[in-house]
């Protein structure tokens, strides 16, 4: 088991400020929105558990079973907004523009992530079951600057079988 805490700078707002294009010899001025850092104090505290058993003191042929588990909570209060539908900031006034979408976490950041394995061997012969969870993330979409996009849960589990000939 073990139990971390990290205190850390840094973050990213969207901040409008005007600019001034020249176009057919007149000048344009239009408000753009670009990424801005800050100097924010963000948190990011967890805990994890893993485990581990086999069960070679069993009689033959079930000494080669065994069981591995693991568990990690996690828990920020980053903040990271959308480029172009989060929260704003006017650079001039200070004024707050509010998005609709709601700020996201840490880039890749998932509050909980489980796994299980049941594995066995005998002689040549391996078997293994493994089960995988990762709660929903978001990731930077590339399109501009800095979108955000959201990946949904998932729940994975794969089997192998391998038989070693020699």
């Amino acid at each position: 088991a073990s139990v971390y805490y990290k205190k850390f700078e840094g973050g990213q707002i969207p901040v409008i400020e005007n600019e001034t294009f020249l176009i057919d010899g007149h000048p344009v001025t239009v408000p753009v929105t670009q990424k801005q850092i800050t100097d924010d104090e963000s948190t990011l505290t967890g805990i994890e558990l893993q485990a581990s058993h086999t069960f070679s003191y069993l009689p033959a042929p079930f000494d080669g079973l065994g069981v591995k588990a693991g568990y990690n909570y996690a828990d920020t209060d980053y903040e990271e907004h959308d480029i172009r539908n989060g929260d704003k900031v006017n650079i001039t006034t200070g004024e707050i523009t509010p998005g609709i979408i709601p700020p996201a976490n840490i880039e890749g950041f998932s509050r909980n992530v489980a796994n299980a394995q049941l594995f066995y061997r005998y002689g040549n012969l391996s078997l293994q079951a493994i089960y995988k969870h990762r709660s929903a993330y978001q990731i930077g979409f590339l399109s501009g600057p800095r979108s955000l996009r959201y990946i949904g849960g998932s729940d994975v589990v794969d089997a192998r079988v391998t038989y070693r000939l020699n």
